[in-house]
């Protein structure tokens, strides 16, 4: 009997779910083989990673508070800019206004604090993964510090595709008759069909990137592109890449309906954080 269990870099429970989903066939001389469908059991082991353990599943929980709040205080901050006040030559109404001012300041830092939370956890994610670690992290604080660093990270790879687009609408003529207008409008054009494709490729660089960054600790080694094009180009990253962001496109509209139960919530971050299991998986494969 051959058994296709054809990773070595799993755990022993990974190998017993694996076992359990294959399937026997019989080759042209005889042989018995089990056959494995790991992409199939990788996926399964996603959708459990987040809740497994007491780690994981305290982090679920506070995960979805954190997007719950988050929620309320967007609603909060909308109504409250939508509110006119009619006189503001009293003292009450400008008391009022000031008031209003101090409420939308604090519910936007409060959305900072959740939103750069949350990306802390999901970095830590992937650092665990590289480090050979089967279990889901628990919040901390320093994930605040993290969460900075990888938003400053999104953005650095983000910026170049932007700055284009955003030159490409200054340069755009309205008088696109003359020869000066036709020249701009087609640089324009071409500098925003560069934009989009470079925005296309850091999309798809960005959790390499981030990996990265969480496996060593350092901002420079997510722009280390010798080892990020070494690892972009597997079969392993794009199979893993592909993967998580169809596990977010397809659950991740089933979250925001069940939202309105607030179970969403939950769902919502429990989805995040499997897409991210994906992708530290692949990435760890990579850098063997």
């Amino acid at each position: 009997m051959v058994v296709s269990l054809d990773r070595s870099n799993r755990s022993l429970s990974e190998s017993l779910e694996l076992v359990r989903l294959s399937y026997f066939r019989t080759d042209s001389s005889g042989t018995v083989i089990l056959v494995t469908p790991y992409r199939f059991a990788v996926l399964r082991a996603a959708l459990n990673y987040p809740s497994s353990r007491t780690a994981g599943s305290r982090a679920v929980v506070l995960g979805g508070v954190s997007y719950l709040l988050l929620s309320l205080a967007l609603l909060i901050g909308s109504y409250a800019s939508s509110i006119q006040e009619i006189d503001t030559s009293t003292a009450v109404s400008e008391l009022g206004s000031s008031g209003q001012l101090g409420v939308l300041v604090v519910l936007v830092l409060g959305q900072l604090l959740v939103y750069l939370l949350t990306r802390g956890y999901f970095v830590a994610v992937l650092g665990r993964l590289l480090a050979g670690e089967s279990t889901p992290p628990a919040f901390s604080p320093a994930m605040f510090l993290d969460g900075a660093k990888v938003t400053l990270i999104t953005l650095a790879y983000l910026l170049p595709g932007t700055v284009a687009i955003v030159v490409a609408v200054t340069l755009r003529s309205e008088q696109p008759a003359s020869s000066v207008g036709a020249f701009t409008n087609a640089v324009g054009s071409m500098l925003v069909l560069c934009g989009l494709f470079w925005t296309l490729i850091a999309i798809y660089l960005l959790p390499a990137a981030l990996a990265l960054f969480a496996h060593t600790d350092s901002m420079n080694r997510a722009f280390a592109w010798r080892v990020l094009v070494k690892c972009v180009t597997t079969e392993d990253y794009a199979v893993g890449r592909i993967g998580g962001a169809f596990v977010r496109l397809c659950l991740f509209p089933v979250a925001l309906v069940l939202q309105l139960l607030f179970v969403g919530f939950f769902l919502r971050f429990h989805v995040h954080v499997s897409g991210y299991y994906l992708y530290g998986r692949a990435i760890a494969v990579t850098l063997e």
